[in-house]
């Protein structure tokens, strides 16, 4: 991969955009990577990878979702209880700001 610096890129852009049709192109500022140009072709093809690993995952999980039994009505259930605050951990949060403002107050 070539690298260029943004001073570079930026004094020889159209340059850039041909190398970076050809292959991708690192830009440097201040001795560090921030970006990288590659041509739309590469792009899309990295977006289709993605995509394609992200689909195969999901069916994945699905699968192993659906050998341990869960179900919508189970999912439902679960996200329903994930939109509201858990009331043993609020509990234990509330009793530990009594404890901590009785302390506090105590002079202790």
């Amino acid at each position: 991969m070539k690298v260029t610096t943004a001073k570079e890129a930026k004094n020889r852009f159209g340059q850039l955009l041909d190398t970076a049709q050809r292959s991708p192109v690192s830009i440097t500022k201040n001795g560090r990577v921030v970006t990288v140009m590659l041509s739309v072709e590469h792009y899309q093809h990295l977006r289709g990878v993605a995509w394609e690993s992200l689909v195969t995952t999901m069916d994945a999980m699905a699968e192993e979702a659906t050998a341990s039994g869960l179900t919508d009505a189970t999912l439902e259930t679960l996200l329903a209880d994930e939109s509201r605050p858990s009331c043993r951990r609020h509990q234990w949060s509330d009793q530990c700001r009594t404890a901590q403002r009785q302390y506090t107050t105590s002079g202790a």
